[in-house]
């Protein structure tokens, strides 16, 4: 199989998304499409869609945070009525940051897209030719700062009138290729 689209340089970003989106194979996709747009979840919905973003079952440590998140399902539903920065930060500021962002996104998907390890590589590469990851050292806050940079980042596809589910899987797809992982071309194990 030939990979000609490594940057968007020599294709645009419409090509990108449409070739990498193609390799992006999750056997789960269902877990994530039957319940991201739902106008108000059950605690159900929110444990699956942390079990989806784990890309299966949650350790004991990550059960109890994610019990302490559907304790708050009435705050969840209501900012997904209308998201309030402040009201969010009140009842999950203390969340690790790549939680925290999904989170947001389960709560509002059209302006919160999904970040992780491969969708930053992805981005950080075709911005500057350079493969940079996520230091495990890497605090909070700064993870908070990278994903405010990828949402500029990301929006720049949106604007183009690109699904923005295509994007993401354009971008972690690519991350994962980045990475060194070549199974990614021939089979997905889910999201990571």
């Amino acid at each position: 199989m030939n990979y000609p689209i490594l940057t968007l340089k020599n294709t645009g970003m419409h090509e990108f998304v449409k070739f990498w989106s193609k390799l992006y194979n999750d056997p789960r996709k269902e877990v994530y499409a039957n319940r991201i747009n739902k106008k108000q979840f059950t605690a159900d919905d929110v444990i699956n869609l942390f079990i989806w973003k784990n890309a299966g079952n949650l350790s004991q440590k990550k059960q109890v945070a994610v019990k302490k998140i559907i304790a708050e399902l009435a705050i969840i539903n209501q900012l997904k009525k209308k998201f309030e920065p402040k009201l969010f930060e009140k009842y999950f500021g203390y969340m690790p940051a790549i939680w925290k962002i999904f989170l947001r996104h389960i709560i509002a998907p059209s302006k919160c897209p999904i970040f992780d390890q491969h969708v930053y590589r992805a981005h950080q590469y075709l911005e500057s030719g350079k493969i940079k990851d996520i230091s495990v050292k890497t605090n909070n806050k700064m993870k908070e700062i990278l994903y405010l940079d990828y949402v500029t980042f990301f929006n720049k596809f949106a604007e183009k009138n690109i699904d923005k589910k295509r994007i993401d899987e354009a971008l972690w797809q690519f991350g994962k290729f980045l990475k060194g992982d070549m199974s990614i071309l021939f089979s997905n194990h889910g999201r990571e």
